[in-house]
């Protein structure tokens, strides 16, 4: 017997079609446009995600660093390139069998401001002091920006 899957409406009048696991399953043809890469929602947690055509245009991986800063009413994202300020080679064995060579680097980032880093999502963290002092909450709509190497995240105002 198959199980009945369920149609939900949404506000953009997009259909979308419950698996049986639960998913949520978009067509093809309705994904473009839900997908606006000049846009980002803030989740609960303080997060937002950014479009992978954004992240591999600026060469920005998941792991990377990245500098926040306050910019008037807007937020800069710029990827950190940091200094290495000392390096150390040791070599350590395993097994009493394997020598293995290993190099530590004492890396700076400047203090300056906040550094967050790419997830494997590519989602990033908003620091909730940067948040509170822009009087962004859960759900807020933030337009993107690529200038320079910098990603510009400009917050749109609910009329």
């Amino acid at each position: 017997m198959e199980k009945q899957k369920e149609i939900i409406i949404t506000e953009r009048g997009v259909y979308k079609k419950v698996n049986d696991n639960g998913r949520i399953i978009i067509p093809h043809h309705k994904r473009a446009e839900n997908k606006n890469e000049n846009e980002v929602v803030v989740d609960g947690l303080g997060r937002i995600q950014l479009a992978r055509k954004i992240l591999v245009k600026l060469g920005i991986r998941s792991g990377d660093k990245l500098g926040i800063y306050i910019s008037g009413r807007n937020i800069i994202l710029k990827k950190m390139n940091p200094k290495v300020i000392e390096s150390k080679t040791t070599k350590m064995y395993i097994n009493n069998k394997y020598e293995v060579k290993i190099e530590i680097n004492s890396v700076d980032f400047s203090t300056k401001h906040k550094i967050t880093t790419v997830d494997e999502l590519s989602r990033i963290l908003i620091w909730h002091e940067i948040r509170e002092e822009l009087g962004i909450i859960e759900s807020d709509t933030l337009k993107v920006c690529v200038k320079d190497n910098m990603i510009i995240l400009i917050p749109k105002r609910k009329c």
